[in-house]
């Protein structure tokens, strides 16, 4: 903050008008979820999209939630691919949607 201004974290740009819709920390690191630009990872200050192959296909998915949970997992919801479950331990995913068992792709 700046007096009676919010500034933006120096190298956060990136986020200036885009929807933010979680953020996780996970293994002393922080991450923010973004509607439509995928997921961004905030190492020591610096702002870097997520290198996972994953992060391409969310990107087009529209993000709406996403939590870390137990056994190394990452679980995030989308507005048009159903939720993907992401294993940070083996980095394989799986994603579960209208053709195999949801009645709607969309994930609020």
């Amino acid at each position: 903050m700046d007096g009676s201004q919010i500034e933006n974290p120096k190298g956060w740009n990136v986020l200036k008008n885009t929807v933010v819709h979680a953020i996780e920390e996970y293994q002393n690191k922080m991450y923010i979820f973004t509607q439509k630009k995928g997921i961004f990872v905030d190492d020591k200050g610096t702002l870097k999209p997520w290198n996972n192959p994953l992060n391409e296909i969310l990107k087009a998915s529209t993000i709406n939630v996403a939590k870390f949970i137990k056994n190394n997992k990452l679980v995030v919801g989308t507005g048009n691919r159903g939720v993907f479950i992401y294993d940070l331990t083996t980095n394989t995913y799986e994603n579960i949607d209208r053709n195999n068992v949801l009645m709607n792709n969309s994930i609020l």
